[in-house]
Formats: C-alpha cells, sequence, structure tokens
C-alpha cells in the first residue's frame, strides 16, 4: 500500500456497524417498531449501502420503509442507494451507490478518489463513468466515457467497479479547480502514484477533449520542479534573493538507501529547505514520517529548515535570512 493510503479495494468487504433484524440472532423476521435503527443485512457487504428493493425483499413493508426515510433514519446515500444516519459515513457506500444505481457504471473522479484515500474535497455529487445509456441525476454526476479495462479494478466477484489508482487521479485532475488539483499533485507526485510523464501522456491522448485543459494547467504548473504552490513561491524567493546551489525535489541517501525526496537541496552544504503543506504533509502517519525521515537526514548530516505557507508570505525577507545562515555555516560571514 501507498504510504498515506488507509482504504483498498479489501475495505468494502468489512461489516458495516449496523444492525439488522434478518442476521442470525433475529432469525428471518419482519422488523418491529421497535427495530427503527435496523438495516437490511445486506447492507453488511455494501459497505453499509442498500436501496428500499433491498429491504423490501427482506421484509420490510412499504410503510415501514417510507417511515424510515421521512424520520431520517435512513438517508440517501447517492441514486438509488441508502444508509442508516447513525452509521459514520464509509467513502465505500458511495461507490456502491454508483453499483446499486447503475450496475454496469463505474465509481470515478471524486466519488474513487475518496474511496482509495486519497485527498480531495468532501462533498458535492458523487461520479460514475458509463459508455453510455444513462442520465445524472442530482446528485450522481455520469462522464460518459468508454474506459479501458486497465483503467477498472472491481472489488471481488459481485462487487463495485471502481477505476484504478491512476485513472482515478488523471480523472480529479480534469474536473478540480486548479487550488485543489495542485494540491492533490503535491500529495501524489513525491509518492509515485503520478508522473509528470502520466500527464504529459494524458495531454496528447485527450487533445480536444473535455478537462484536458485542466490537465495542461496541472503539467504546466508543475514544469519547474515545483509540485505545490508553496515550493513554487519558495523557488520564486530564492531566486529573487540571489540564492544559488540548490536542487528542488532532490533525492537524499544514506548508507541505508533513499531516505527522501526533499522539497530543495543544496548538496555542497549539506542543507535541506522543507516546506510544509497539508496536502502533502498533513495527517497523523505524515507527521510520523516526517518526524523520521527529519532524524535520518539529521543523522546523515543535514541541516533541515522547515518553512510553512504562512512564513513564506508574512516573513520573506526572515525565510532567506535563516536560509543564507545556515548555508554560511560556523564561521562563514560570506553569501
Amino acid at each position: 500500500m501507498l504510504p498515506g493510503m488507509t482504504t483498498t479495494l479489501a475495505a468494502i468487504s468489512r461489516p458495516a456497524r449496523t444492525r439488522s433484524p434478518h442476521d442470525s440472532r433475529a432469525g428471518a423476521r419482519a422488523p418491529g417498531p421497535r427495530d427503527l435503527d435496523a438495516v437490511p443485512a445486506v447492507a453488511a457487504r455494501q459497505a453499509g449501502a442498500f436501496t428500499r428493493q433491498q429491504a423490501r425483499a427482506e421484509g420490510w413493508s412499504a410503510a415501514q420503509v417510507k417511515q424510515r426515510v421521512r424520520s431520517g433514519r435512513w438517508v440517501r446515500v447517492a441514486g438509488r442507494a441508502l444508509v442508516a444516519s447513525s452509521v459514520r459515513p464509509d467513502p465505500w457506500a458511495a461507490v456502491w451507490a454508483v453499483r446499486l444505481t447503475w450496475p454496469d457504471a463505474v465509481a470515478s473522479h471524486l466519488t474513487a478518489a475518496r474511496a482509495l484515500g486519497l485527498p480531495v474535497p468532501a462533498g458535492g455529487p458523487e461520479h460514475a463513468t458509463s459508455a453510455g445509456g444513462v442520465r445524472s441525476l442530482r446528485d450522481l454526476v455520469v462522464h460518459r466515457v468508454d474506459l479501458p479495462a486497465d483503467d477498472v479494478r472491481r472489488a471481488g466477484r459481485e462487487g463495485p467497479a471502481v477505476t484504478t489508482l491512476r485513472r482515478t487521479v488523471l480523472d480529479c485532475l480534469r474536473v478540480l479547480p486548479a487550488d485543489d488539483a495542485d494540491r492533490l499533485l503535491a500529495w501524489c507526485l513525491p509518492r509515485g502514484v503520478l508522473r509528470r510523464e502520466d500527464l504529459r501522456a494524458a495531454v496528447l491522448a485527450g487533445y480536444g477533449r473535455h478537462g484536458t485543459p485542466a490537465l495542461l494547467g496541472a503539467l504546466r504548473r508543475t514544469a519547474g520542479d515545483a509540485l505545490s504552490p508553496a515550493e513554487r513561491r519558495m523557488h520564486a524567493l530564492l531566486r529573487r534573493g540571489g540564492v544559488r546551489g540548490w536542487t528542488a525535489n532532490a533525492t537524499v541517501r544514506d548508507w541505508a538507501g533513499v531516505v527522501a525526496v526533499v522539497d530543495v537541496l543544496f548538496a555542497a552544504q549539506r542543507v535541506v529547505l522543507e516546506v510544509d503543506g497539508w496536502a502533502a504533509h498533513g495527517g497523523r502517519e505524515a507527521f510520523e514520517n516526517d518526524r523520521r525521515r527529519q532524524n535520518r537526514l539529521t543523522n546523515a548530516g543535514y541541516r533541515v529548515l522547515r518553512f510553512t505557507w504562512r512564513d513564506l508570505v508574512e516573513r520573506p525577507d526572515a525565510v532567506l535570512a535563516e536560509v543564507r545562515s545556515a548555508l554560511r555555516g560556523p564561521g562563514d560571514r560570506a553569501l
């Protein structure tokens, strides 16, 4: 599993934290008036999602289904899919919503991204891709594309289809605003989820198609080896300050192998600059990984300076002064 990713296709097989009046403890009986938090048993195999038709097939009457929806105990995910409102939302429920609404469609774009653990915005409609035959709904957008087989994975024999990780990232870059696209790229490129060569190939293959100008914009914004707006600002600051001798996104190694791909490296002075942004460095796992790699860099003889977006925007002169001080080293006043 790639670093920072906590969800896989296997995740949808875990039981949802809901109870059904039809499980082995309750037996096959119609739900009673006190079973207001119950859901169809099939929901446990569908990340908590189910349809009205599945509820009716398991013994709920039309009136019982209607009452639970009206009371808010069952809420709509997207399309035909419902979940229990008492259950913590599972991004895979939205993937199942695509399957339950359009069996031949593929969960894609932001819906696939959230299920696969990619850092994309929450909210908005869910997304599916289909070669044709279906229309977008108010909460489920369909993208009419005939997907290559290599761009689709299915979770189990009867499970939902979802776009591959690489395809999902490219699809998201086609529809996200530039700032959100940059945050996604800042997370994906250092982890090897996507390469600039993949972006270039997608631009050439999609010439004249919807979303290609957005991919071209992302390709251009990463042309200077900066993976995020913060890195671009750092590079511009160093150039404006006349600071030379650095390499962007350089690989640093020690006796055990690759330590990290650092944001800026002054190899001669063994100084590393890191620009901390939430997309690339956010979350507990990323925080712990950053601390471990900083320890390795220190033990390998590198001095690490860390800056935030706020540092670059509000105190750029102080940032330059700190960088110059680190590059001078003890007893060296000339820079």
